[in-house]
C-alpha cells in the first residue's frame, strides 16, 4: 500500500507542477476491509431524518405553504431512508427553491448539487453526484457543496398537502413528487442530452457532459464523461446492442473543442444523432442492473416521446411499468391520487420499487440485502471554470 501511495503523491506533484488543476485527490479502496463492514453496520439504527431540507419561498409565494413542502419533503426522504442504508454521519443536505418555472407544466426540476470524476471499478472514470459520494468510506474526496440535492418546486401547481382533506382530481400530491425528485437527486439521471444545442429548437443529438479546463489562460478540452447511472445503460438497435460508454468512447476520439458549433459540425455528430434516435424510440434503452441485485433481466427507460424532452426521456421508467411497484419513477405523474392511497391501492410494499432499488444499487448505494457495494478506488476533479449561467445549476459545466 505505501508504494501505490507513493505513486500516487509523485503523480499529484507532477500534475500540481504543470496544469492548473484545483483538486486531484486519492482514495483507497476499501471493498474488502473488515472497518468498512463494521461502519455500515452501525447505519442500520440511524436512519431517520438523514435528509436535510430547506426551504427558499419567493415574494411571489404563498409563505404558509413553505413549511408544508418542508414536511413533504422530508417525509420523502423517510421513504427513501427505509429502502437505503444511508451513512448516518453525512446527511443529505436539500435546497427547494419554490418558485415560478420557465414552463407551466414542470411540475419540479431537480439536480444533484453536484457531479464529481470517480474512476469505477472498470477503470472508467464517471460522474458521481454528491450525495451518492458521501456513501463511500473515501479518505480522500473533493471539497462538497452545501447541498446534495437542488430541487426546483413551481408554485403554479395546483398542490395537494397533508391535512388538506381529499385531494382533487387536478392535484398533485407534493410528497409523491417530492420522492421522485430526490431519487432524481441520488443520481437518477443521465449525462445524454440535447444542451450541446438550444433549448429554443428541437435538437438534432444528443451527448453526454464534457468539461474543459484552464491550462495556462487558455481552455483545454478535458472529455465528455457518463454518468454512474449510465455505466448500466444499453442502446438497442436492430443488430446490435451497445453501452453507453461504447458511444461516449466514440465522441472522446475527436479533436478537442472549443465551441459547441464545432463540435454539431463535426463528423463524430452522427453519433449524437443516433442516441437521440435512440431515446426517442419505444423499447430502444434499457438499464441492466448488476448481478447482485434482486431483478433481473433489463429495465426498460422512457423513450416513447418525441420530439426529445430534456429531463423526461432517459431518465424516467418506460411507461409499461406505470400500473406495477414502480410507478413512481414513470412519466408523467400520477394526478388525483395520494402517494398513500397507490401504495394502498396497488398492495406494494413501498413506494419505491424493486426495479427502482435495484438501478440505485448498481449505482453503489447500500440496502439492507446488500450493505457492501463495489466501491470507486481513485478520484480526481478539474478546475472548472464558466459556468454557462444558462444552464442555471452547479453540476453541469459546458463548453461556451
Amino acid at each position: 500500500m505505501k508504494s501505490q501511495l507513493t505513486i500516487y503523491a509523485a503523480l499529484l506533484l507532477f500534475i500540481l507542477t504543470f496544469t492548473q488543476f484545483n483538486v486531484i485527490t486519492f482514495a483507497i479502496d476499501l471493498t474488502d476491509d473488515n472497518s468498512y463492514k463494521i461502519s455500515h453496520n452501525k447505519r442500520q439504527s440511524a436512519q431517520s431524518d438523514l435528509f436535510k431540507v430547506v426551504v427558499n419561498c419567493n415574494t411571489y409565494a404563498v409563505k404558509n405553504n413553505c413549511s408544508k413542502i418542508k414536511d413533504a419533503f422530508i417525509t420523502a426522504g423517510r421513504e427513501i431512508s427505509k429502502v437505503l442504508t444511508l451513512n448516518p454521519e453525512e446527511p443529505i443536505y436539500v435546497y427547494v427553491i419554490y418558485k415560478k418555472l420557465d414552463r407551466i407544466k414542470t411540475l419540479a426540476r431537480t439536480t444533484p448539487g453536484i457531479l464529481m470524476p470517480l474512476i469505477s471499478e472498470d477503470k472508467k472514470t464517471r460522474l458521481y453526484p454528491q450525495a451518492l459520494v458521501k456513501q463511500f468510506p473515501l479518505e480522500y474526496h473533493s471539497k462538497y457543496t452545501k447541498y446534495d440535492i437542488v430541487s426546483k418546486v413551481n408554485t403554479d401547481i395546483n398542490w395537494w398537502f397533508k391535512g388538506d382533506g381529499q385531494i382533487k382530481p387536478n392535484q398533485y400530491d407534493l410528497v409523491l413528487v417530492a420522492l421522485h425528485e430526490l431519487i432524481n437527486g441520488l443520481g437518477f439521471k443521465s449525462s445524454w442530452t440535447s444542451k450541446a444545442e438550444s433549448y429554443s429548437y428541437e435538437a438534432t443529438g444528443l451527448t453526454p457532459i464534457w468539461y474543459y479546463y484552464d491550462y495556462h489562460w487558455s481552455y483545454k478540452f478535458a472529455g465528455f464523461f457518463e454518468t454512474i447511472f449510465d455505466r448500466s445503460i444499453y442502446f438497442l438497435s436492430k443488430n446490435t446492442k451497445a453501452k453507453s460508454y461504447y458511444y461516449v468512447s466514440k465522441l472522446n476520439s475527436t479533436k478537442p473543442f472549443t465551441r459547441t458549433r464545432e463540435l454539431i459540425a463535426s463528423k463524430e455528430w452522427v453519433n449524437a444523432k443516433y442516441i437521440l434516435e435512440e431515446a426517442t424510440t419505444i423499447n430502444s434503452i434499457v438499464f441492466e442492473p448488476l448481478k447482485h441485485t434482486e431483478v433481473k433481466g433489463p429495465i426498460y427507460l422512457e423513450t416513447s416521446l418525441k420530439p426529445f424532452v430534456e429531463g423526461v426521456n432517459i431518465i424516467n421508467l418506460s411507461q409499461i411499468y406505470k400500473n406495477s411497484a414502480d410507478f413512481l419513477m414513470t412519466y408523467p405523474f400520477i394526478k388525483g391520487y395520494t402517494l398513500e392511497s397507490i401504495v394502498k391501492n396497488g398492495k406494494y410494499k413501498s413506494p419505491i420499487g424493486p426495479k427502482t432499488i435495484a438501478i440505485l444499487e448498481s449505482m453503489g448505494y447500500s440496502t439492507p440485502k446488500h450493505p457492501y457495494p463495489t466501491l470507486p478506488s481513485f478520484v480526481f476533479s478539474y478546475k472548472y471554470l464558466n459556468n454557462d449561467p444558462y444552464v442555471g445549476s452547479s453540476d453541469y459545466y459546458w463548453l461556451n
